[in-house]
């Protein structure tokens, strides 16, 4: 099944095929996605459990930079995790972990 769009401003009509319309969304979404990184930590003298956030952002030059401050100023259990915008968490994955 085809449908005629008019195209805004411009007075062009162009056909799309309902089967294209998935494809073209699952496109945008790709490109708009951001990868978020978080790192935590344990700084020195606390227990293990008492994680602390070192960073987030979404450079990964900043997330290696961070990291190696955080080694220098004592921090252990280090821990990074890598988010897509969009996915779910999988909350299972990330307790399995530690």
């Amino acid at each position: 099944m085809k449908i005629n769009l008019k195209i805004r401003n411009s007075g062009q009509i162009r056909s799309l095929s309902l089967k294209a319309i998935p494809k073209r969304i699952e496109q945008k979404r790709k490109i708009k996605m951001n990868t978020t990184y978080i790192l935590w930590a344990t700084a020195p003298g606390d227990p293990d459990w008492a994680e602390q956030i070192i960073t987030e952002t979404t450079d990964k030059n900043h997330l290696v930079n961070a990291e190696r401050w955080a080694q220098s100023c004592g921090f252990r259990n280090l821990r990074t995790l890598e988010h897509h915008t969009g996915d779910k968490p999988d909350f299972t994955r990330i307790i399995n972990q530690i």
